[in-house]
């Protein structure tokens, strides 16, 4: 898996073996890039259970201005901080080795988020996923947008106070976009 464009388009995004992650596809990416354009330049991104980092490295790559990534499986941060410090980027992200369901119940403290990805084990409830969602966007700035990527036929979540902006299936994969209402 490579990134796909920006500083560090080619470079090597490494992931940890075995059926604990399940990074993004290329093809899953660029789709969700394709979609984002300029939004990605300046931003502030948030990935939740970030696995390898893809998404949140892709975004550093194309201009994002930072990126918090949170990963509470120690292969995937071992995988994770390999990739930032042979990138170079750790300077503008930090890690948060904690559980996600952990993370938005402590608060952030004032931060605020552009971009919130949320790439979540295909096996999490819909309900479970929706509160999840619901504690991020109070970090989220108003024009903000939320990807989430499931399992391909699983129940999309309804947020409250965001609504589904786009949906698109891309093999066993579905990624919603959220903006806030």
């Amino acid at each position: 898996m490579r990134v796909i464009a920006g500083q560090y388009r080619g470079l090597r995004i490494r992931a940890p073996r075995g059926p604990g992650t399940r990074p993004a596809t290329g093809r899953v990416r660029e789709s969700v890039f394709s979609a984002l354009g300029s939004v990605v330049v300046g931003a502030r991104v948030l990935d939740l259970y970030a696995g390898s980092g893809s998404f949140g490295i892709e975004s550093l790559s194309r201009g994002g201005r930072s990126a918090l990534f949170v990963e509470r499986s120690r292969p995937a941060l071992a995988a994770l901080r390999s990739n930032l410090q042979f990138m170079g980027i750790g300077d503008r992200a930090e890690v948060a080795a904690t559980s996600v369901e952990r993370f938005v119940t402590r608060g952030e403290g004032g931060r605020r988020f552009d971009i919130v990805f949320a790439d979540p084990p295909w096996d999490i409830s819909s309900e479970t996923l929706a509160g999840i969602l619901v504690l991020v966007s109070r970090w989220m700035n108003p024009d903000a947008v939320a990807i989430v990527t499931r399992r391909a036929g699983d129940d999309v979540p309804a947020v409250s106070g965001m609504e589904v902006a786009d949906q698109r299936r891309h093999g066993d994969a579905e990624v919603i976009r959220y903006s806030r209402e």
